[in-house]
């Protein structure tokens, strides 16, 4: 089961919080089994498998976001994010082989099973982790005029670059 929640939230003074939370649930199972009396077939190797295992993963991440632009110039944005997350898994294998006295049961009867020649495996997993993050982005707005004194001659040349590149037609 995969699943994301998530809220977004805009709180005075141009500031936004948002938060979302993805919990994840896996679920595996295993079942099979081959009896030894089938012909050609070597009791050591032929058996059954049953497998199960559970894995539940969730991670949570909150931001909250400030943008604010002052004198129609300056434009600030700043992000801080916290997240954390958390990963569990658990599963046992068996593996069993030469099921005496009979396989008839399968899957149901692994504790028969010669543990010479059987296997049992079991694995449980536990990690945590968080962050933590900061961001700045500033932005200004600065125009500068350029003043330029310019006779007549050098606005005609202007004008005479500009028809040469087709830039403006000629009136």
């Amino acid at each position: 089961m995969n699943t994301i929640f998530n809220a977004k939230v805009k709180l005075p003074f141009n500031i936004t919080y948002q938060f979302n939370i993805a919990p994840r649930f896996q679920f595996f199972y295993d079942r099979y089994f081959t009896s030894a009396e089938r012909p050609n077939s070597n009791p050591n190797d032929r058996g059954t498998n049953r497998e199960q295992a559970k894995r539940f993963n969730w991670s949570l991440n909150n931001t909250i976001t400030w943008d604010q632009t002052f004198a129609n110039r300056h434009h600030v944005i700043l992000t801080f994010v916290q997240e954390a997350e958390e990963r569990q898994y658990w599963s046992d294998r068996i593996e069993a082989r030469n099921i005496l006295p009979s396989d008839a049961l399968g899957f149901h009867n692994t504790q028969n099973g010669d543990k010479s020649v059987s296997s049992f495996r079991t694995d449980d997993n536990h990690q945590t982790a968080d962050a933590l993050m900061a961001r700045a982005f500033f932005l200004t707005m600065i125009v500068i005029w350029l003043l330029v004194p310019l006779d007549v001659t050098a606005i005609r040349l202007l004008g005479q670059i500009i028809l040469m590149h087709g830039s403006l037609r000629e009136v």
